[in-house]
């Protein structure tokens, strides 16, 4: 090995500063190749586009707005429904991610005559089966398998995802959404969906101070024919900027007709506001005028016969209470429409504190949330007022 000149020193520093050195003919050619490939992994194939995937989001926002609203109506509580992503991958990947007991919908879809898979997560379905039997909103900290009542209770809350499913997809895709089971244990789905590329779509639920998730398994070739019709096929031939054009367009078709935009947090909000504020005007609840009370013995309560009159301590003139679904909500007088008994509404009473109780063992046991106080929550949480004086 030989000793460098001053001279080679110089030659080498100036080649690195300029970047001059040339490569040799047979290096240019390895350079060009390795730039013309692209790496591919054949065992996870990439089969929806970016379209189909903003698509798929853009659809599926709506959904999660609209089933709020149901999730809401259903159990009383102030619900919210996000879309965290929309990812491709392998169905095998999917299903072992499912955990055992789970509760996975298996819904068909019809054309084609294919299924695709809800998962919900099991300690969700445990607390909105509670709630639905009576009892407080709460995570199970503990999955577990459902009974067999519990399992019919259950589909109530696929109902609801099904409803909101057929009215979303109904505006883009004209198919048939229904039912076919339920499944809690993953190692029984069906084999046929193994080995297939899906779109995955996540949910976030939140309920009352509790978050769950949700999955929306969507195989390749149940989305592929629909998909085709909500594209155009020179999609691929068009510029970035035109096709990101026509998608948010495509938008505006997807959520009928009202121009909403995924980042537009402000307008989604809004109107989700005004459709929980108009389901909540168009609910009923039982509403009671209480004339008066008195206190009597249980001798003279079995004395009582047709006929007999009852004195209360109180005069026809005084006000009355006007309860809603068992609270003292407003203050009248009674009076008379055409031929009919009636109550006037002169004032609104304050709210009181939720009342307790006492089991057998003299303990308070707080009663569950009424619909007044599923009113009163809401409207705390939307900043309702009331309407303009």
């Amino acid at each position: 090995m030989g000793i460098l000149t001053q001279k080679d020193v110089d030659n080498l520093i100036r080649t690195l500063v300029e970047g001059s050195q040339e490569a040799e003919p047979g290096e240019k050619a390895h350079l060009a190749k390795q730039a013309r490939l692209r790496v591919y992994d054949f065992r996870t194939p990439n089969k929806f586009t970016r379209e189909d995937l903003r698509t798929l989001y853009t659809i599926h926002q709506s959904f999660a707005s609209l089933l709020a609203l149901e999730l809401s109506a259903r159990a009383r509580i102030p619900t919210n429904v996000e879309v965290l992503s929309v990812e491709q991958g392998m169905s095998d990947r999917i299903l072992d991610s499912i955990p055992n007991p789970g509760f996975v919908g298996i819904i068909t879809v019809e054309p084609p005559e294919d299924v695709i898979l809800l998962e919900i997560e099991a300690g969700f379905v445990l607390a909105t089966v509670q709630r639905l039997m009576g009892g407080l909103p709460s995570s199970c900290e503990q999955p577990r398998e459902l009974t067999e009542i519990e399992q019919q209770v259950a589909l109530l809350l696929l109902e609801d995802f099904l409803n909101a499913m057929r009215s979303v997809w109904s505006k883009t895709f004209s198919v048939h959404l229904g039912l076919q089971s339920t499944q809690t244990n993953p190692a029984f789905i069906a084999t046929s969906l193994r080995g297939i590329p899906v779109a995955v779509i996540a949910l976030s639920i939140t309920y009352g101070a509790h978050m769950a998730y949700a999955r929306l398994v969507l195989p390749h070739r149940t989305l592929e024919p629909l998909l085709s019709k909500t594209t155009r096929p020179t999609d691929r031939n068009v510029s970035n900027r035109e096709r990101y054009l026509r998608t948010w367009s495509f938008s505006s078709i997807a959520t009928s007709g009202e121009r909403t935009f995924a980042d537009d947090r402000t307008q989604k909000e809004a109107q989700h506001r005004d459709q929980l504020i108009r389901a909540i005007a168009e609910s009923c609840v039982p509403v009671t005028v209480e004339i008066g009370e008195i206190a009597a013995t249980l001798g003279e309560c079995r004395g009582l016969s047709p006929g007999d009159v009852v004195m209360i301590p109180r005069r026809i003139d005084s006000p009355v209470t006007i309860k809603v679904q068992g609270r003292p909500k407003f203050r009248g007088f009674l009076g008379r429409s055409g031929h009919h008994l009636a109550v006037i509404v002169t004032d609104c009473l304050e709210p009181t504190s939720s009342p307790t109780n006492t089991t057998g063992s003299g303990k308070p046991e707080t009663d569950a949330p009424s619909l007044t106080d599923f009113f009163i929550e809401t409207k705390r949480m939307l900043g309702y007022r009331g309407p303009a004086k």
